[in-house]
């Protein structure tokens, strides 16, 4: 008789994986939390934490000091860690909540959610149900992103519905910045200033009212900001997972938290004219020795990489060579090179931002385009 196969998650099969580290997680909330020492922490946890896994963050993040609550976009998000998280813990729903319903009353009322009112429509149909004195909100205002957010200039509209009703104030009144790193740039003076009137009307009506705008890069550039002065809680996001707000930002000490890399699974030594993959797009030009990687778009190593981008093998660079396919990649490599061996296709060896920038996009498609074949491995 053949013995029964029982498959128990053995590690020993994970050709490819995403090692999430939780020391590394820790180490750059506390980064952060030095740089704004007198604000509160609002970590963004979207995106399934920016494909490190939002149950696993949201429950490594809940017990730290000073953490004001988890921000997400979705309600699904913030249905599905509520569910694993305790209602102590604040949790804010950014752009879910938008259009209001009746339904998304009873989700955000059921569940112990803060929606982010971000029109005056859904305002003006939220100030009107049983829901404005049953949940908690927060109102966000259009400083000049133009994207969500109420225009500023129904502020004053709002002040005397809240002056009529002061018990239910929202938790905050929040905007978002466009260019965070250049506090100096155009727009960012735009926003300064429609920021603090804005601030201002509702301070002089509602003095403990909260506000708050920091993202990373406001963080990064905090007294170019005034956050100190005019933003009671930070925003933190892709710099809580280790990377730089912009490409030429200082590193302040943090550390990727995810290390995305994938096995040696075949070598090969090739000579002079033998091309490389679909397309034939490499051609050898010397005897060249190279290994196939189990990665491939599918995984989340983009495509755009091939012929042009690199990974850390055997403690230093090697290009990748040919066409990325959906499965596996191919690069050159050293004979010493064995099989099973680990590639870093990014983390504390791959800079985010050079494979970014290599790409014409940022390090939050590099992580968020991590997909759920790959294992996370939280250690």
């Amino acid at each position: 008789m053949i013995p029964l196969f029982t498959h128990n998650d053995d590690e020993s099969f994970n050709r490819i994986e995403a090692v999430i580290k939780k020391s590394a997680l820790v180490h750059n909330y506390k980064v952060i939390q030095k740089l704004c020492p007198n604000q509160k922490i609002l970590p963004m946890i979207k995106a399934n934490a920016y494909g490190h896994g939002d149950i696993w963050t949201a429950k490594t993040l809940a017990p730290l000091p000073h953490l004001y609550g988890l921000g997400v976009a979705t309600l699904n998000e913030a249905i599905t860690i509520r569910k694993q998280v305790s209602k102590k813990t604040n949790i804010i729903v950014f752009s879910g909540a938008l259009p209001w319903s009746e339904e998304i009353g009873q989700a955000c009322y059921r569940y112990q959610l803060t929606p982010v009112i971000c029109t005056f429509n859904d305002w003006r149909k939220f100030s009107s149900s049983s829901w404005f004195k049953k949940i908690n909100y927060k109102l966000k205002f259009n400083t000049g992103m133009n994207r969500l957010g109420i225009d500023v200039c129904m502020s004053s509209n709002i002040i005397q519905k809240l002056e009529k009703n002061r018990k239910y104030l929202p938790s905050a009144v929040i905007t978002h910045l466009a260019e965070s790193e250049s506090p100096n740039s155009a727009i960012s003076l735009k926003q300064k200033k429609t920021w603090k009137e804005l601030t201002k009307q509702f301070k002089n009506k509602f003095p403990s009212l909260c506000f708050h705008f920091a993202n990373s890069g406001a963080i990064w550039n905090s007294k170019s900001w005034g956050v100190d002065s005019s933003s009671q809680i930070i925003r933190p996001g892709i710099s809580l997972y280790g990377i730089r707000p912009w490409q030429k930002a200082s590193r302040k000490n943090l550390i990727p938290v995810m290390t995305f890399r994938a096995k040696v699974i075949a070598k090969r030594k090739l000579i002079a004219g033998e091309k490389i993959g679909y397309g034939a797009s490499f051609k050898v030009k010397k005897p060249t020795h190279t290994a196939i990687l189990s990665v491939g778009y599918e995984d989340g190593l983009h495509k755009a990489l091939s012929n042009k981008g690199h990974v850390w093998l055997k403690n230093k660079p090697q290009p990748i060579l040919g066409a990325i396919s959906m499965d596996m990649s191919c690069i050159q490599c050293t004979p010493q090179t064995k099989l099973n061996d680990w590639a870093e296709l990014f983390g504390p060896h791959v800079d985010h931002w050079h494979q970014a920038l290599l790409l014409k996009t940022t390090p939050y498609e590099l992580l968020t385009s991590v997909s759920n074949r790959v294992k996370r491995k939280y250690v």
